[in-house]
């Protein structure tokens, strides 16, 4: 089965053109087996707000494998080209201490060894914002009461994140992770620092200057629709 996001598509990027903003947003809030995620496609409501400050932005609510891959790939290819990243990732994810996985819709339990085609690897994810660094955002939304063994290995929730420099990463419940996004993270010209300091059902890790101007000014003609 095709793995979602691999390294190889990751690293045969071509050069960069004319600088955009490109977000990516999966939100799974529907299980078939792993049951339901309150609030996991709340995320989806910042797609507006992030349009109309000039993003391109890739969305996905309770994505199986198969269009999860195709707007992941979608987003990808426009991320060369973007001057700002962002990524928020909100449902089921599985991890094995090392390696993190979001869960698309079919999932069932992954394993050690066989994480299956309905994992995105968060890992995949981090490389691909690296290429904007200063300049990335992921957000991820999990369920704060998650605690499911799927085998002696893996189990529910994010392991230990290698993050690479000049990305930032956001965690919280899905609920605290939208309401950012729909808010804060959506004003023009905000000072990001400060709106994540002040946000305290969010971690922060990764890059945290202590001020920082994230989102441009809104364009007075938004992007199209992707």
């Amino acid at each position: 089965m095709r793995q979602l996001l691999t390294s190889t598509a990751i690293l045969l990027w071509a050069g960069a053109a004319m600088a955009q903003d490109a977000a990516l947003l999966l939100g799974n809030e529907r299980y078939e087996t792993l049951g339901r995620l309150p609030r996991g496609t709340e995320i989806l409501q910042a797609e507006e707000p992030l349009r109309t400050l000039g993003f391109s932005v890739f969305s996905l609510p309770n994505g199986r494998a198969d269009s999860t891959a195709q707007t992941a790939r979608d987003w990808l290819e426009r991320a060369p080209e973007s001057e700002r990243l962002v990524v928020a990732l909100s449902g089921r994810f599985a991890t094995d201490g090392a390696r993190s996985w979001f869960l698309t819709a079919e999932a069932s339990g992954p394993g050690l060894l066989t994480p299956g085609a309905a994992a995105l690897p968060v890992e995949g994810v981090l490389r691909a914002l690296a290429e904007a660094p200063g300049q990335a955002l992921l957000l991820l939304g999990v369920d704060p009461g998650g605690s499911d063994r799927y085998d002696p290995w893996v189990g529910e929730g994010l392991g230990t994140l290698e993050i690479p420099q000049g990305v930032t990463v956001l965690t919280g419940s899905p609920r605290a992770v939208a309401r950012f996004m729909s808010g804060p993270l959506a004003e023009p010209r905000g000072d990001l620092s400060a709106a994540i300091r002040e946000a305290e059902d969010l971690e922060a890790r990764g890059y945290l200057p202590q001020a920082r101007i994230f989102m441009p000014e809104r364009p007075e003609t938004p992007a199209p629709a992707s």
